[in-house]
């Protein structure tokens, strides 16, 4: 049986909830059937206030007082303001008896927030907008997309107020659209799934290039794989997958990656350079394009700054567009320079051409407002990158076959280099024995001169001084016997010519010490300390006091005795003459534990300037007035040291004294205790 109490009380309540619909807000709401799936047109059922400062509340807006203030959107779809807060109201109503799920999307928006009426007459928030944060947003769409999700019961019609507001110097969307669930659903997958292939076709070549670089260590694969990266990263940033996975509650910085864009134009320069090698064919246009790249990252700088200052990304936005552009146009300019023998040419000339032929198909898409467009530029994109891939292996190909025709010219190389190698090592064989035979020669006459210069100068000074040592000392002895007079003036003249005779002699003394120095042989003997030290007190007339001697008792070196006795004759000598005062001299013989003998003379004469210390050992140097040698007894020192291959160092303190130290390789024998005298 047919309930018609049923039937009237819900004809009633339709008819009233359309009644308090229209004129309580005084709109006609937007009929929706059973099963629509194509968009119902809203401009005309969508009313509009704008709210200047922003400050009005859904209290303030839904009230019934306030309901005169709103204005159709077709009186209003031309004063849209970039500066505004708007709000909108639009009644749905379904008439259909199921439930209705439906999408209501306001795309391109900072910030949205959409109020439906609860039964308690509140309103229920919902937000969404490019700034806001995905964990506050209903529904997840991309990033243009501003999507609530509205349930509309069966006969029920819903008054909803929507709030729209932008900061980024573009004009605000207050024109919804009405999608149907099954429609949302639909197209959120062919986009996931269209995007998922063409980034996923990315990063392959992505990959693909860093370890073709890896291995090859070309930086074209390098700046490819950065140019793929780059165009990657910025439709991963225009279709919204940046605020879904990397910065989900960070929308501030997500406004900033669209300048990724610039960094595209940049890397694609950089691989540009590199896989036509510019630098080689068009040295002068390659210095244009590397300039061109630096206006790319210059710009990329300023517009992050720009926006960062005006929080705004109207203008540098427009700015970035009008440089790629130029970039683009820039580079297709660039390709009428390549020389068109290049190999590689043809591949970037095809895939520049695919590029250009899908940016001009999404902006026509575009101008005619469908919303496949980003698709057509995602396509020449693709294809692009293809293109390029098949290029970067065709340059492998051909750097295989540079590398085998190398190897081969090398292999040819060495062979002619090992057959005039082995020539001319023949004739340097030849060469260097002919040189070596007259070096040979030749040393062997000098050395044969210089033993005869030698001999002849020894013996000249062996002569010399024998033949005028033997006159002196009977001259000598004549004065001696006139010294025996008793004629005082006799005696002083005699005495003048005696210190004048001495003088001579031990000028002689000397020239005999450098002629026995020279002709010295490595004669080692055994040599007590005990006996150098009688040597010194028999040499010098040895005073009690006036030389202090340290040794261990039965002491012996092993050395050759001749040159240590003209050491220390030299050294002690040295030390009497440039006496200031009572002589005051210490000779000390110490055992080194490296097989070294070491002596030690210390003196308290006048000592020796510091400017005179690097030339005292020089032949005949003579560093002070009060000297009254002949300059030959230090370098007589020196000489027999050295023959020895000993080292001598000095400290000298002027007017206190100067102590020499010479260090001598000898072998030594054990002795226990000290003895000082």
């Amino acid at each position: 049986m047919i309930n018609y109490f049923y039937i009237y009380t819900k004809i009633v309540i339709v008819v009233c909830s359309l009644f308090w619909a229209g004129n309580l807000f005084g709109q006609t709401p937007i009929v929706l059937e059973n099963d629509w799936e194509v968009s119902p047109e809203v401009a005309q059922f969508l009313q509009i206030y704008e709210d200047i400062d922003g400050g009005l509340n859904i209290k303030k807006v839904s009230s019934n007082n306030f309901q005169s203030q709103f204005i159709p959107y077709a009186q209003f779809k031309n004063a849209i303001k970039s500066n505004s807060c708007y709000w909108g109201k639009l009644s749905l109503q379904n008439v259909s008896k199921n439930f209705q799920n439906i999408f209501l999307t306001l795309n391109t928006n900072s910030f949205v927030e959409l109020y439906l009426r609860q039964n308690d007459s509140t309103y229920n928030v919902k937000y969404a907008g490019e700034f806001v944060k995905e964990s506050l947003k209903e529904v997840m769409g991309f990033r243009k997309d501003c999507a609530f999700k509205i349930l509309i019961e069966p006969n029920q019609t819903k008054t909803i107020f929507f709030k729209v507001r932008t900061i980024t110097g573009f004009k605000p969307n207050i024109l919804p659209k009405l999608v149907h669930e099954k429609n949302w659903i639909k197209n959120t997958n062919h986009t996931f799934i269209k995007q998922s292939f063409f980034h996923g076709v990315l990063w392959i070549i992505l990959l693909l290039s860093l370890i073709v670089y890896l291995v090859n260590r070309d930086k074209t694969y390098l700046y490819y794989g950065l140019y793929v990266l780059s165009v990657s990263l910025y439709f991963l940033w225009s279709f919204g997958f940046t605020s879904f996975f990397i910065f989900p509650d960070y929308p501030f910085v997500n406004s900033y990656i669209w300048s990724i864009l610039l960094l595209c134009t940049t890397f694609y320069f950089f691989f540009f350079r590199a896989f036509l090698e510019t630098k080689k064919h068009i040295p002068f246009w390659d210095k244009i394009i590397k300039e061109s790249t630096k206006i790319s990252l210059i710009t990329f700088i300023a517009v992050i700054a720009l926006q960062k200052l005006t929080s705004q990304s109207f203008y540098p936005i427009r700015i970035s567009n009008i440089v790629v552009f130029g970039q683009l146009v820039f580079g297709l300019v660039m390709l009428t320079r390549i020389p068109k023998h290049i190999k590689t040419f043809n591949f970037v000339l095809v895939g520049s051409v695919v590029l250009v032929i899908g940016g001009i198909a999404s902006i026509l898409l575009h101008f005619f407002r469908l919303d496949a467009y980003a698709y057509f530029f995602q396509l020449g994109v693709l294809l692009e990158m293809v293109v390029f891939s098949l290029g970067l292996g065709y340059k492998i190909k051909l750097n295989e076959e540079k590398k085998r025709h190398a190897q081969i010219e090398l292999i040819k190389q060495l062979k002619q280099n090992k057959i005039l190698q082995d020539k001319i090592n023949e004739d340097l064989e030849g060469i260097v024995q002919e040189r070596t035979e007259e070096i040979q020669s030749i040393n062997q006459n000098l050395e044969e001169i210089v033993a005869q210069r030698t001999a002849e100068l020894d013996l000249f000074l062996y002569r010399t001084s024998h033949d005028l040592k033997g006159p002196l000392a009977r001259f000598e002895g004549l004065i001696q016997l006139a010294f025996m007079e008793k004629n005082k003036p006799t005696k002083e003249f005699w005495d003048g010519i005696n210190f004048t005779i001495q003088k001579m002699g031990k000028t002689l003394e000397k020239l005999m010490a450098i002629s026995t120095i020279n002709k010295a042989f490595d004669k080692i003997q055994e040599i007590k300390v005990e006996n150098l030290v009688m040597f010194i007190k028999e040499k010098f007339n040895y005073k009690e006091g006036s030389i202090d001697f340290k040794f261990k008792d039965d002491a012996t070196i092993f050395s050759n005795l001749s040159l240590i006795q003209l050491i220390l004759n030299s050294l002690v000598d040295n030390a009497f003459i440039f006496c200031i005062q009572t002589p005051k001299i210490k000779i000390e013989f110490v055992e080194s534990t490296k097989n070294e003998f070491i002596l030690i003379i210390s003196d308290n004469g006048i000592g020796i300037k510091s400017e005179f210390i690097p030339n005292i050992f020089d032949m005949f140097f003579i560093g002070s007035l009060m000297s009254e040698g002949n300059g030959l007894g230090l370098y007589i020192a020196d000489k027999a040291i050295k023959k020895l291959n000993g080292v001598i160092s000095l400290e000298s303190i002027e007017e206190e004294g100067t102590t020499f130290t010479i260090t001598i390789p000898v072998k030594t024998a054990e002795q226990n205790s000290l003895h000082i005298t």
